[in-house]
């Protein structure tokens, strides 16, 4: 699957240093962005079963993380909470997150079987 030629981007200005409630930050109606959205409910109902993990998860990535060990990194992310999108393709997407209170990176993808292939919280 091949990614929009040019991604959506912002840059942060200096007022935008204080966390913006995960409310207001738009998901988009995205492949992508549908996994994300079920992915922040799925948060609140821990631990997810092999089934459901397998709809959403490629099964190369539940190949390298098991379901226990996808539900202790999600158990480890509970609390996420989006702050900014700052790249947004359609099977893609980059942006900042809060996790227990500490800013960081966090970049989604997916394969070509429009699943989930690489959740990265940097």
């Amino acid at each position: 699957m091949t990614e929009s030629a040019e991604p959506v981007t912002s840059t942060p200005s200096a007022r935008d240093e204080t966390p913006v409630a995960e409310s207001t930050v738009k998901i988009p109606d995205s492949p992508v962005g549908r996994h994300v959205t079920w992915l922040l409910g799925a948060l609140k109902r821990l631990p997810l079963a092999e089934e459901e993990l397998a709809d959403h998860f490629a099964p190369e990535y539940l190949d390298t993380f098991p379901v226990e060990q996808t539900n202790a990194f999600l158990s480890g992310i509970r609390s996420l909470e989006f702050v900014e999108l700052t790249k947004v393709y359609a099977t893609r997407l980059e942006g900042r997150v809060v996790v227990d209170g500490v800013a960081r990176g966090i970049l989604i993808t997916m394969d070509e079987t429009d699943r989930l292939m690489i959740v990265e919280i940097k």
